[in-house]
């Protein structure tokens, strides 16, 4: 059951003091390694009381920043807790540090700048496909090792305006850029195809149910999967078509044509929505399935809520909720500001434990704030309804929670 996890006592006045009960920690996380994060690198901060019980937490992308990572938030007050760090890539935890103790108070803590320490084994390389011809490229800090054609090539760190350059010291003309999973290589002054990372998460995949199949578009190839992974055929990716609200792409070397609407389509199956249909074309055979993730039809906008349960909202109440891609949802739970984790899988949606201020408001708005958050720990799924609508429901399909775009 969702718990509700006061973190704050909220006044109408500006520079309202840190709640009865809490004070604020504030600090930074670095490590030693002189190694850039990527984009897609999360820290976490969490507060334990002296009981272990988890207290407070935040988690984050750092979107492109790097050490030392900032953060702040509010422990108990007049008693002893611990602190843990860490910082993920990938999904896994490369630096940690903690549990760290610090002591009992009610005055403000600095942590200081927290050391993590390395998680991190040795480099393994990454093989990438360049129009055909595969590459092998080892990362160590500002270093890299590319493999050509039986050739090793050592290259370092250069500066770039956007994502990672690496050049031969003296040669420019040799160098390698990456950006996410595709990289740009030039050697000699010639620049190889688009290269796309081999086994990298595809840009974009579409799945069908009778008979299995799947496609997916990693970089400049495609890569279609048919008879439930019986054959599997890879081409090069050519340029796309644009049709009446839909992308085509006519792929000769799998005597293929897809079409990919922009449409919701939900999976036979489960049922989950996605936001584009799509068609497969191979001679006389025709495949049907959905493409694009879940999570797409989520992110961006902030969406209103304008029904709760079936008995709609108070006017001009303003609950809200807006989910980001690093898997956490927010906004106002009628009264008070509420946060919490959610899960998507391939068949639900649900949330985590929430994080919500504690402000006095009107006793019809503080009953509308339990019903909203009642709600809210029932979702175990969602859709998009014909009006464009989101629909937040329950493990029997009854609509719990009913927003729409702001």
């Amino acid at each position: 059951m969702l718990k509700l996890l006061i973190v704050a006592v909220l006044t109408g006045l500006a520079g309202a003091a840190v709640a009865e009960g809490a004070r604020m920690v504030e600090g930074a996380a670095a490590y030693r390694e002189r190694i850039a994060l990527p984009g897609n690198a999360v820290l976490s901060v969490e507060i334990r009381d002296a009981d272990g019980e988890f207290f407070a937490g935040l988690r984050r992308r750092t979107n492109g920043r790097q050490v030392p990572l900032a953060f702040s938030l509010k422990a108990p007050s007049g008693a002893a807790a611990t602190l843990r760090a860490t910082v993920e890539v990938d999904g896994a935890v490369r630096w940690s540090a903690g549990p760290i103790e610090f002591p009992a108070g009610s005055a403000a803590y600095d942590a200081g700048v927290i050391v993590l320490r390395s998680d991190i084994r040795p480099p393994a390389p990454i093989r990438f496909s360049c129009g055909g011809k595969e590459i092998e490229m080892t990362f160590t800090g500002d270093a890299a090792e590319v493999t050509l054609d039986g050739e090793t090539l050592n290259l370092v760190r250069a500066r770039s305006g956007s994502g990672a350059r690496y050049e031969a010291q003296g040669d420019p003309s040799v160098s390698i850029w990456l950006k996410g999973t595709s990289a740009m290589v030039s050697v000699g002054g010639e620049t190889l195809p688009e290269c796309a990372e081999i086994g990298a998460a595809p840009n974009f995949r579409a799945v069908g149910v009778e008979p299995g199949w799947d496609i997916a578009f990693t970089g400049d190839r495609v890569a279609l999967t048919t008879g439930y992974g019986a054959e599997r055929r890879e081409a090069v990716l050519p340029p796309p078509e644009k049709g009446r609200n839909m992308t085509i792409y006519v792929i000769a070397a799998l005597d293929a044509t897809v079409r990919i609407e922009n449409s919701i389509c939900r999976d036979l199956a489960t049922g989950m929505p996605h936001p584009k249909t799509v068609v497969v074309e191979l001679g006389e055979r025709r495949l049907d399935g959905c493409g694009g993730a879940p999570l797409d039809l989520l992110t961006g906008a902030e969406w209103l809520v304008e029904d709760i349960g079936g008995a709609g909202v108070i006017d001009n109440s303003h609950a809200t909720i807006t989910f980001g891609a690093d898997w956490r949802a927010s906004g106002s739970a009628t009264c008070n500001r509420f946060s919490a984790d959610f899960t998507l899988t391939g068949e639900t949606l649900s949330f985590g434990r929430a994080a919500v201020t504690m402000m006095a408001c009107p006793e019809a708005l503080m009953n509308q704030e339990r019903r909203f958050t009642e709600a809210l720990e029932r979702v175990a799924g969602f859709d998009i309804n014909p009006t464009g609508a989101l629909n937040l429901k329950s493990a029997d399909g009854a609509v719990l929670l009913r927003a729409r775009r702001d």
